[in-house]
């Protein structure tokens, strides 16, 4: 799970995405170890005291978007997330998908050691609740 979340991240963070969102990228599957589908409805709630609205709702409505680039599941397919197109946190779902969570399927995604985020990390976990 773990190698899954640094992959996903690596580019955000030489790209200088801010601290939420780097977060966010490598928090968001860990749930997948004890949900499905809802992993990112579980994570929004793990992480829900320090989380913006916007990226509370990526979280839990990732899944969707996710799926226009890999539905494994009979049930699942790309257009999932076309009945949010229009809500204010559509671009930054999309955003985050297309730019970090569908790399992390890609084994040859370069990646920094886990170490690299860990500044990171403490820096937002440390900070005040929003």
């Amino acid at each position: 799970m773990i190698n899954i979340a640094v992959i996903g991240v690596a580019a955000g963070v030489e790209a200088g995405e801010d601290d939420e969102l780097v977060v966010v990228a490598l928090f968001h599957d860990l749930p997948e170890a004890f949900t499905d589908n809802h992993h990112g409805q579980v994570a929004a709630q793990m992480l829900a005291p320090w989380l913006s609205d916007c990226r509370s709702w990526l979280l839990v409505h990732h899944v969707e978007f996710q799926s226009a680039h890999f539905a494994n599941h009979p049930t699942r397919g790309p257009e999932e997330r076309e009945p949010f197109r229009g809500h204010p946190y559509f671009s930054d779902t999309e955003y985050f998908c297309e730019r970090y969570d569908q790399n992390s399927f890609d084994p040859d995604y370069p990646t920094l050691p886990l170490a690299a985020f860990e500044p990171i990390v403490r820096r937002f976990f440390k900070g005040s609740l929003p």
